[in-house]
């Protein structure tokens, strides 16, 4: 019982602050870009259409660089006080263009609907490398917000 009551709890808590506890921080969005060429570039906002100001919009961003070597360095991005700066790099073999990258963003409940109480949180980035190989990713932009209310219920 106590568990169910911490669980629902850590849910409550999380919702609230993806929700309500979004705000914009100006001095994300500076992230360093690594050697290599940019191949793709993507950004999308989970709540510019819910708000009138235009200080607390959030941005999510997904650029992909490509090594000298061919090696991919995914590198998502977001001025969202609940982003946790994080890349990685994908082994390939071969040039790689903007049509071999999607991505599919998401709400916390894996819709890709979304509206002002369900908003977009996740990015799936799929990438053809090599021979028809793929690498997909789940890419997280409320990272610290989970470890946040976590640590605060645990």
């Amino acid at each position: 019982m106590k568990r169910n009551v911490a669980l629902i709890t850590m849910l409550v808590l999380l919702l609230l602050s993806v929700f309500y506890g979004c705000s914009a921080n100006s001095d994300s969005l500076e992230v360093t870009a690594p050697d290599g060429e940019l191949i793709f570039e993507e950004t999308v906002s989970p709540n510019k259409e819910f708000t009138d100001n235009d200080a607390d919009v959030v941005y999510y961003i997904i650029r992909v660089y490509q090594k000298s070597d061919y090696s991919l360095v995914v590198q998502p991005d977001s001025n969202s006080e609940f982003y946790r700066v994080g890349e990685y790099t994908v082994d390939c073999k071969r040039k790689i263009t903007k049509d071999d990258i999607s991505v599919k963003w998401k709400t916390l409940g894996g819709s890709t609907e979304y509206s002002e109480h369900d908003q977009l949180g996740l990015a799936d980035v799929s990438i053809k490398i090599d021979d028809g190989s793929t690498d997909e990713r789940i890419v997280s932009f409320i990272g610290k917000a989970v470890k946040n209310v976590a640590e605060a219920v645990g």
